[in-house]
């Protein structure tokens, strides 16, 4: 009996002392997650405030403004510089010359670039586009555009027909060296709503919709540049390559304004699909309040529906932007 009891004891003790070190092992890799989790968090938070003070101290590249006079009727010329695959992304990068290395296109915010040229049957085309800034560290004297690998010839696809058919030509017409005419395009940003003032901004962006965002969340998010407190950015993708585009700049401005700033990025076909398809996007769509402002940015048919999913969310017509 004691030989029994003591076997039991000692097997008890060995589940107990197991049981101990378990505990501790568990401890210890709770505390080291925990220990790895404020590493990771204060070294985010040294980068954004590095990044901030970069912001404050590195002298800005203004260049001077491109004139625009009417004697041309108000068009300019630029020269094509380059056309190239965006990484893994179905998108297309454009790169254009303006006359001098130290011009800059006057644009505002929220305003396009309008482009024309003759194609091989010298027939105009002509389309609006917003600038793309990506990583170029040469911010003057060039610009460039991002269009999709696919052909889109309707104007539900990805963009309207007549920039469908200047991407055409600048594709199979146009070569390196080719000039084209450039001018201040439209202005689409406008808020129409009565609750002043704008205090929260949502931005929806679908595929190369991204573009134009980047531009406005750098001129809203530093502290006294604007009254908007919470900015919400939704950014819709086909694929996860195609994130591509500005990802790394979106995370410089979430790690510069992390308490203002919330991006999140879903994968899905919007062109297929609506915005109430997606639990998961719906779930990253906040409730409207006083002083919301949406600004939808994508193809016109996308942006037309979320337009009408918004309104059916509660957000006032007047208090959405379609750029």
């Amino acid at each position: 009996m004691k030989s029994i009891v003591g076997v039991i004891l000692s097997d008890a003790v060995k589940v107990a002392v197991l049981g101990v070190c378990l505990l501790v092992c568990v401890s210890l890799v709770f505390r080291s997650s925990l220990l790895r989790d404020r590493v990771v968090n204060t070294w985010k938070m040294l980068q954004g405030a590095a990044l901030r003070l970069a912001d404050r101290l590195l002298p800005k590249t203004e260049g001077v403004p491109m004139e625009f006079t009417e004697e041309d009727g108000g068009w300019g010329r630029c020269t094509l510089q380059s056309k190239r695959s965006l990484g893994k992304t179905s998108f297309v990068q454009y790169d254009f010359d303006l006359p001098k290395s130290e011009l800059t296109l006057p644009l505002q915010m929220g305003q396009q670039v309008s482009l024309s040229c003759l194609d091989s049957s010298d027939s105009i085309a002509k389309g609006d586009f917003y600038v793309y800034l990506g990583d170029r560290s040469r911010r003057t004297g060039t610009f460039s555009i991002l269009a999709p690998q696919r052909n889109s010839d309707d104007e539900d696809g990805d963009m309207g027909f007549d920039e469908a058919n200047f991407i055409r030509v600048l594709r199979e017409d146009k070569f390196v060296n080719d000039e084209l005419a450039l001018r201040p395009g439209p202005s689409k940003l406008e808020y129409r709503g009565q609750f002043l003032p704008v205090t929260k901004m949502i931005f929806i962006a679908y595929g190369v919709g991204i573009v134009p965002i980047l531009q406005q969340l750098k001129a809203v998010l530093p502290e006294g540049s604007s009254s908007v407190v919470q900015v919400d950015v939704l950014w819709v993708a086909e694929t996860r390559d195609d994130f591509d585009i500005i990802e790394d700049q979106l995370e410089a401005e979430f790690l510069k304004y992390p308490s203002k700033l919330r991006v999140q990025m879903k994968v899905d076909n919007l062109r297929f699909n609506t915005l109430a398809d997606n639990s998961k996007i719906e779930s990253a769509i906040p409730d409207f309040s006083p002083g919301t402002m949406a600004v939808l940015s994508g193809p016109s048919g996308v942006s037309l529906r979320s337009r009408s999913y918004l309104v059916q969310r509660g957000y006032p017509d007047d208090c959405i932007c379609i750029l």
